[in-house]
């Protein structure tokens, strides 16, 4: 049987193939719907298992430091934020007390320093910053993320430090300034307290003290060396002495020994004589002369009288030996005019005794007198550049406790070390007596009675003319001599008593 040719139509052929193509569709994707689905929980089961693997890894330090991290070589790791602020916390006030310095002066504690007073202290910003920075590393972002961190940790350590504060000087500053303030002392000079005539050494001297003061920029350097040092213990503040303008040993230059002159009172001289030199001397022991004034014994002794402290002796009178109110105060004043001499001073006033005494060497003596209306007065100027102290008094020998002596020293401006002066009479001229005898009428008759009688009163004397030199010593060694006076002693002749009576028949 034969068959049919198919006729081709492509409609009918488009239809057919549509047809197919949607039942194949029919069939297969329920199946494709399947397997989305079990791709689908696959996907999500895994990914919550790795989830939940993550959050496991990063559990343990969710509320704590990761591992790893230092701060201020300090491992916080593990550490609760607390934990670790308390930790920092305390290493930083462990070096803030760490140091201190007793600043000390001759014993005495002004301040302990620690370094709290140059700036130093805990500071809990700075710890909080570096906590944050730390904890921020794994904290940050999602579980990866702080897994992330984590993981570098373990290559890369974190290490970081609190920023140091700078020393700071203010309050240094403040604190050696008023400590300055109470250390400082002005420089005290040397000076003469008191006059003492009477003591060997006749000055109380104030010794000079020097003053003090703190070089504060010195003294805050060496502190803030040792405050970086770390080094604690004790600070001596060492001021800078101010030296006074006038010290003892310069003072001593004003108040020099410049002369000693001494005069024996002979074993037969009256107490009443003796006494009267001593009342003349004291008068004088005490004297301070300045610059430019002049010493008159007349005017500094007084008139010799009973109303006046004086004693009846016997002095000379026009040559005589007569019994007067004051005998004796010639030595005083010729033991003065040699210490004067001595000392370098200006003899403005001087009269020798008509006869040489024998209290001292002729050339070296000086009379004086006050009575009625004549006077013959001693003076001197202290022509120096300082004061002039004067100490006289009746003392005995050191040589011989027995004999007495009159002492004048003069102290004042120093003539130079090792320099003493001396004086030094020489006789020039002896000039011999007359031969004529002199005749004392006895009108009291007191040593004769008749004309025809006699009795010597004084022997003939030789006259003398004497110059003096003033001779210069240094360390012992003369080194010059200067003519200061030449004297005259007129030669005397023999003087008699005659009585005043004639002799009865």
């Amino acid at each position: 049987m034969q068959q049919k040719p198919r006729t081709t139509n492509p409609a009918a052929r488009q239809s057919r193939a549509k047809e197919s193509q949607g039942n194949l569709y029919s069939r297969v994707l329920p199946w494709l719907l399947i397997i989305a689905v079990v791709a689908g929980s696959f996907v999500v089961g895994t990914n919550i298992l790795r989830e939940k693997r993550l959050a496991e890894e990063i559990a343990p330090y969710e509320s704590v430091f990761a591992p790893n991290i230092t701060i201020d070589n300090i491992s916080v790791s593990g550490m609760t934020p607390q934990q670790a602020y308390d930790a920092l916390h305390q290493q930083h006030q462990g070096r803030v007390n760490s140091w201190s310095l007793n600043m000390n002066f001759q014993g005495h504690t002004y301040v302990t320093l620690g370094y709290p007073q140059l700036g130093i202290s805990v500071s809990t910003d700075q710890i909080n910053l570096k906590l944050k920075e730390a904890w921020e590393l794994t904290h940050t972002g999602d579980n990866n993320a702080k897994r992330a961190s984590i993981e570098q940790l373990k290559t890369s350590p974190h290490i970081s430090y609190t920023t140091q504060s700078a020393f700071s000087d203010a309050e240094l500053t403040r604190l050696l300034s008023e400590i300055a303030q109470n250390m400082y002392a002005d420089p005290i000079d040397a000076k003469l307290i008191q006059f003492v005539p009477q003591n060997v050494d006749p000055f109380l001297i104030q010794e000079a003290v020097p003053g003090r003061k703190l070089i504060v920029e010195q003294a805050k350097a060496q502190i803030l060396a040792s405050a970086a040092s770390g080094l604690s213990g004790n600070y001596e503040l060492v001021p800078e002495y101010i030296q006074p303008q006038i010290t003892q040993a310069q003072l001593r230059q004003s108040l020099a020994l410049r002369s000693a002159a001494v005069t024996d009172i002979t074993n037969s001289s009256p107490v009443n004589r003796t006494n009267n030199i001593r009342v003349s001397l004291s008068r004088v022991s005490g004297l301070v002369l300045k610059p430019g004034e002049t010493f008159s014994f007349n005017k500094v002794i007084g008139r010799r009288t009973k109303e006046n402290g004086f004693y009846e002796a016997e002095e000379y009178a026009s040559r005589v030996l007569v019994t007067g109110i004051g005998g004796g105060v010639c030595q005083s004043s010729s033991t003065i005019y040699q210490a004067a001499v001595m000392a370098g001073l200006l003899i403005t006033d001087r009269t020798t005794h008509s006869d040489p005494v024998n209290y001292t060497e002729a050339g070296l003596d000086a009379t004086v007198y006050w009575s009625g209306g004549r006077e013959i007065d001693f003076k001197f100027k202290n022509s120096t550049g300082s004061n002039i102290y004067m100490v006289a008094q009746v003392r005995s020998d050191k040589a011989n406790s027995k004999r007495l002596i009159t002492e004048v020293r003069i102290y004042g401006e120093s003539m130079g070390e090792g320099v003493r002066y001396a004086m030094h009479p020489v006789v020039v001229e002896v000039l011999p007596p007359p031969d004529e005898i002199a005749y004392q009428v006895d009108k009291l008759a007191q040593h004769v009675l008749y004309k025809d009688e006699i009795l010597e009163l004084s022997k003939a004397k030789e006259g003398k003319v004497v110059q003096t030199y003033l001779q210069k010593f240094i360390n012992g060694n003369k080194a010059e001599e200067t003519l200061i006076s030449k004297d005259t002693y007129l030669p005397r002749q023999a003087v008699y008593w005659v009585g005043n009576t004639q002799r009865p028949k």
